[in-house]
C-alpha cells in the first residue's frame, strides 16, 4: 500500500508526495526519499525524516497546499510591482507606495477569485477520491491546481522567500540574492516614505492644534530672560559654570507639546529632576536643607550635579563638573547594579535624551502604534536642537559611534588616574597603587587589585589613608584624590558592616576635601564635607 507524507518544514513545506521509505522502525534521524510531482514531472527528494508527517486523508493536505500555493502566487504578482521598478528613478517613493497598495488589492482580488473556483473544483471534483487517483489527477494538471509553483519551475523564478532558498541563493549564487533584495528594498523604502509622509502631515496638524510655534518662541525667551539669574545662583552656591548644553536641554523641555512631553515623561519614561527644578524656579529653596544635595544619590561624588532620572529604579544622568568650574560632559549611574559612571567625552544631555530614543527604537517590537508615533515626533522634536547630523534610527544610531569616538572602548585619558568609580580623577602626581591613565571600558584587572587592597584590614586601610594625607600635605594630591573618590564609590559596597561603612565615609570625605583644597577646588571640597554629613542611603534626596 502507498503511503503519504506532507511536509511541514524546509522547502517543501505543505507539498504531498508519496513516501518511498516505508519502514516504521527506521531511526528517526535517518533521511527519506519522497517522491513529488511537479511542472516537470515526478521528482525524487531526500528528506530528513523529522520533516515530514504521514497522511491517511490527502484531501486535507493537498488542499491546504492549494491555498498556500494561491497566496504565494499572490505575494509573487505583488511583489512584480517593484521588480519592474527597481532600475526607475526614485523621484516619490510616497505616490509609488500608494500606486502598490492599489496594485496589491487588485492583485488580491483576481486571486482571491480563482483560489475560490479552484477549491469548489477540487471539492467537487476530487476531494473523495481515493489517494492514488487524487494524485494522478493533480499532476495530469497541475498548472490548474498550483498556478504559482508551475510558473515558479517554469521560469526559474529566484523571488522564492523561503529561508532555505534565500540561503541557497547567498551560498552558491549571491547575484541572485541581490537581485531578490533590490525590489523588496525598494518596497521597504516605498513604505517608508508613505510612513514618513503621513507623520509629517500629522506633526503639521498637530503643530496647529497645539502651537508648537508659540511653545518653541516662548521657550526661546524664557531661557533668555532667567539664564542670567540661573547661571549666578550656581556660580554663587555650586561654584561652577553651567554649559550652553543644559540651556539647550531646557530651551528643548520648555517647547515641548503635549504630545512630545507623553513621549518624554510616560514613553521614555525620563523627568528632569536635580538641578533643572531650580531652573523651573530660580530662587527656590529645597525643604531638605542645603540646595547642593538636591537629588543627589548616595554614590555621586562630589564633581557630579544631577539633571535627569532614567527610565531604570535609581538611574540618572548628571553634568560632570571635575575641575570644580567648568563642565567636561555628561555621565550616568545606575544604583541598581552600582555600574560605573564612565570616561567624560563631551556628551551633552540631549545626546543622553537622543540615546534613549533610538535604544528605545531597538526594542518597539509589539508597541503600541501611537507610541512610536509620539518617540518619532520627539526625535524630530531633538533633531531641531542637536543631532541633526545623525539622521540613522534604533541599530543603526546605537552601533555607530560619534565620529570623535571611534575606538572609543579601547583608549584612556591620559589626564584623569584611573578610579574605581569609571570616571577618572583629574589630576597629576603619583598613586601608592600604579593605576594608570582611565580607560574608556573597565579595567577588571586593575579595578580588582584596588577594591582587594581597599576592603581587606582595616588597620591598613587607616596607613593608606596617612600615607595620602602625608602626600597631599607634600604637594602631591594624586593618592588622596583617587583614594578619597574610590572610598566614596565603596562606602557601602557589599554586605559591609555599619561601622566599617562609616570608616570609609569619613576617610573618603577628609581626602577628598584635603585634595580639592590643594587642587584649588574649593567648591568641591565644600560639597564633599556638606555630602559626609547629610549622605543617606541608598540616596540624600528620596524620590
Amino acid at each position: 500500500m502507498r503511503a503519504w507524507v506532507t511536509f511541514v518544514s524546509g522547502g517543501h513545506r505543505g507539498r504531498v508526495g508519496e513516501l518511498l521509505d516505508a519502514d516504521d522502525e527506521a531511526d528517526a534521524d535517518e533521511d527519506v526519499r519522497v517522491r513529488l510531482t511537479g511542472a516537470r514531472g515526478e521528482e525524487i527528494v531526500t528528506a530528513e525524516r523529522w520533516s515530514v508527517e504521514p497522511v491517511d486523508d490527502l484531501a486535507g493536505p493537498v488542499r491546504a497546499w492549494i491555498e498556500r500555493d494561491h497566496v504565494e502566487l499572490a505575494r509573487a504578482e505583488c511583489l512584480a510591482f517593484f521588480v519592474e521598478r527597481v532600475d526607475l528613478p526614485a523621484d516619490d517613493l510616497a505616490a509609488e507606495w500608494d500606486a502598490y497598495l492599489l496594485h496589491e488589492t487588485q492583485v488580491h482580488a483576481r486571486i482571491d477569485a480563482r483560489k475560490a473556483e479552484t477549491l469548489n473544483g477540487f471539492d467537487q471534483e476530487l476531494a473523495a477520491l481515493p489517494a492514488d487517483e487524487l494524485m494522478t489527477a493533480i499532476g495530469a494538471n497541475l498548472p490548474h491546481w498550483f498556478p504559482h509553483s508551475a510558473r515558479q519551475t517554469e521560469t526559474d523564478d529566484p523571488f522564492d522567500d523561503t529561508p532555505e532558498a534565500r540561503l541557497l541563493m547567498a551560498l552558491f549564487d549571491p547575484s541572485l540574492l541581490d537581485e531578490r533584495e533590490r525590489p523588496l528594498e525598494r518596497k521597504d523604502a516605498a513604505a517608508k516614505a508613505a510612513e514618513e509622509r503621513g507623520l509629517r502631515q500629522w506633526r503639521a496638524d498637530l503643530a496647529r492644534k497645539e502651537g508648537h510655534a508659540a511653545l518653541h518662541a516662548a521657550a526661546t525667551e524664557r531661557v533668555r530672560r532667567d539664564r542670567p539669574v540661573i547661571e549666578r545662583r550656581f556660580r554663587d552656591e555650586w561654584g561652577v559654570e553651567l554649559p550652553d548644553s543644559i540651556f539647550t536641554f531646557w530651551e528643548f523641555l520648555l517647547s515641548l507639546g503635549p504630545v512630545e512631553r507623553q513621549a518624554f515623561e510616560e514613553d521614555l519614561r525620563l523627568s528632569a529632576v536635580g538641578i533643572m527644578d531650580f531652573f523651573d524656579a530660580p530662587a527656590w529653596r529645597p525643604p531638605e536643607g542645603d540646595a547642593r544635595m538636591h537629588w543627589r544619590y548616595y554614590w555621586d561624588p562630589p564633581e557630579f550635579l544631577t539633571f535627569l532620572n532614567g527610565s531604570y529604579p535609581g538611574e540618572h544622568y548628571g553634568l560632570w563638573f571635575d575641575d570644580g568650574r567648568t563642565c567636561s560632559g555628561v555621565l550616568g549611574h545606575s544604583p541598581k547594579d552600582n555600574s560605573d559612571f564612565g570616561l567624560p567625552d563631551g556628551v551633552t544631555p540631549l545626546q543622553v535624551v537622543r540615546g534613549d530614543i533610538e535604544i528605545h527604537a531597538l526594542h518597539d517590537d509589539g508597541e503600541e502604534p501611537e507610541s512610536s508615533r509620539r518617540i518619532w515626533l520627539l526625535r524630530q522634536r531633538l533633531m531641531e536642537y542637536e543631532t541633526a547630523e545623525r539622521p540613522e534610527q534604533g541599530s543603526a544610531y546605537v552601533l555607530r559611534p560619534y565620529p570623535h569616538r571611534d575606538g572609543w572602548y579601547d583608549t584612556a585619558d591620559a589626564s584623569r588616574i584611573s578610579t574605581l568609580d569609571g570616571a577618572g580623577a583629574l589630576v597629576n602626581g603619583e598613586t601608592v597603587l600604579p593605576r594608570g591613565p582611565q580607560k574608556a571600558s573597565e579595567d577588571r584587572a586593575l579595578t580588582e587589585r584596588i577594591r582587594t587592597a581597599l576592603t581587606g584590614d582595616a588597620q591598613a586601610l587607616d596607613a593608606r589613608v596617612a600615607e595620602a594625607k602625608r602626600r597631599c600635605a607634600a604637594g602631591d594630591p594624586a593618592e588622596a584624590l583617587a583614594l578619597g573618590r574610590d572610598l566614596h564609590f565603596i562606602s557601602d559596597d557589599g554586605a559591609v558592616h555599619r561601622q566599617r561603612r562609616a570608616d570609609r565615609e569619613r576617610h573618603a570625605a577628609e581626602l577628598l576635601a584635603l585634595a580639592y583644597r590643594a587642587l584649588g577646588r574649593d567648591n568641591l571640597a565644600e560639597l564633599a564635607e556638606l555630602d559626609h554629613r547629610e549622605r543617606k542611603i541608598p540616596w540624600a534626596q528620596p524620590t
